[in-house]
């Protein structure tokens, strides 16, 4: 259920939760109508990301796999490979984003909150997975110089 919720648009989104959360009160899930009715909006930056995650699922899988080992080599302290992946991964997020930017309609801010979004993808696993689901509210950042936290 909140896959689907969070695959609408955020113009859609309040009224869908308040359909959902009632239907599960309805038939006698207080529990759940409450979780329900706790969900939370997404931006359009946040929905943008989420539209990523069903529509280009491919194209990010591989946005996220070169985080991956963007964060493998920065642990190896690996120069050659960080060199090859930053390249890489310029390359790949210029990509989703355009991809992103085409999905739907954003603005400046909204597309410059996506970037973070992804760069917050590619340098923190955690960050990856929230992106990989698909269940953003909110866009992600990133603040470090490295591309990943060092053990």
């Amino acid at each position: 259920m909140a896959d689907r919720l969070y695959a609408l648009p955020p113009s859609e989104f309040t009224a869908a939760r308040t359909a959902e959360a009632r239907a599960a009160k309805e038939a006698g899930d207080v529990r759940l109508s409450r979780e329900i009715a706790k969900l939370r909006k997404p931006t359009v930056s946040a929905w943008a990301v989420n539209r990523l995650a069903r529509e280009h699922a491919g194209e990010l899988a591989e946005l996220l796999d070169v985080g991956e080992r963007l964060r493998a080599a920065w642990e190896e302290q690996d120069a050659g490979r960080l060199a090859e992946l930053t390249q890489r991964r310029g390359d790949v997020t210029a990509r989703v984003g355009r991809l992103a930017r085409q999905s739907g309609d954003l603005s400046p801010a909204a597309g410059t909150e996506v970037d973070q979004t992804l760069d917050a993808a590619v340098v923190d696993a955690g960050a990856a997975e929230e992106v990989r689901r698909g269940r953003l509210a909110k866009p992600l950042h990133y603040s470090g110089f490295a591309p990943a936290p060092v053990p």
